[in-house]
């Protein structure tokens, strides 16, 4: 299935599938390094256009959100992400590099502070602190305050939808990460089964707020959330 089949089928906010459906890959970017297509069928990609439809469904002014410096921000910060992940530099050089895309678009220290402060080192709201792995892409949050000072729905938003998507991703790559000794959420609590049915009714509860947003991209996402529980039983070591 193509990039705007498979938008279609979340039903996204048409200029938010236009944007993303035939974007050109940026030139050098370790986040999209070997892709063809801008946006594909796994989450680490579509979680983007399924982000900003949600903003723009919420009154989130799509030609900011939109707008080349929201989005050759927000790449730039994806490939800092991707070179973080393969140990180029540590994590301090990876938020410097996050601070630098926002300043040299006119964001001043004291509003790049206030966007650390409320959006990227903001414990979430229902998920426990202990489980940090599921805050693990909050610097994607730097790009997006360039379209709104609305932090509150930025956040709320992003809670509702990106934990899920790690917490699969977890469950995907538990033995790797275990083997590696990389972050990961079910390893964050006393056992890898307390930290699954721990974590699951509380994701139940946040992609259950999607429902009235999109109807269409919440069913996508419960039929993950369902597919991860089953998987979760049947598989997941205690």
């Amino acid at each position: 299935m193509s990039a705007p089949e498979f938008l279609t089928t979340l039903s996204l906010h048409a200029r938010v599938t236009a944007t993303f459906a035939h974007r050109q890959i940026p030139g050098l970017n370790a986040y999209w390094e070997k892709r063809i297509d801008y946006i594909t069928n796994s989450p680490g990609y579509y979680f983007i256009p399924v982000y900003f439809d949600l903003l723009v469904r919420q009154g989130v002014l799509g030609s900011a959100l939109l707008a080349e410096t929201t989005l050759t921000a927000m790449e730039e910060i994806l490939d800092s992400v991707a070179r973080l992940e393969r140990k180029h530099f540590d994590f301090s050089v990876h938020i410097e590099n996050c601070r630098l895309s926002l300043s040299k678009r006119g964001i001043s220290n004291l509003e790049i502070a206030t966007i650390e402060n409320e959006l990227v080192n903001k414990p979430f709201e229902k998920i426990p602190e202990n489980f940090k792995a599921l805050t693990r892409a909050n610097t994607f949050l730097y790009a997006v305050a360039l379209a709104s000072p609305d932090y509150s729905l930025i956040f709320r938003t992003w809670e509702n939808l990106m934990p899920l998507i790690l917490f699969l991703d977890d469950i995907e790559d538990l033995k790797e990460d275990q083997k590696a000794g990389e972050e990961n959420s079910l390893l964050e609590g006393t056992s890898i089964e307390e930290s699954f049915f721990q974590l699951h009714p509380i994701l139940l509860t946040l992609t259950q707020n999607l429902q009235p947003i999109n109807q269409a991209v919440y069913l996508h996402f419960n039929e993950l959330r369902l597919r991860a529980l089953t998987k979760g039983i049947v598989e997941l070591p205690a």
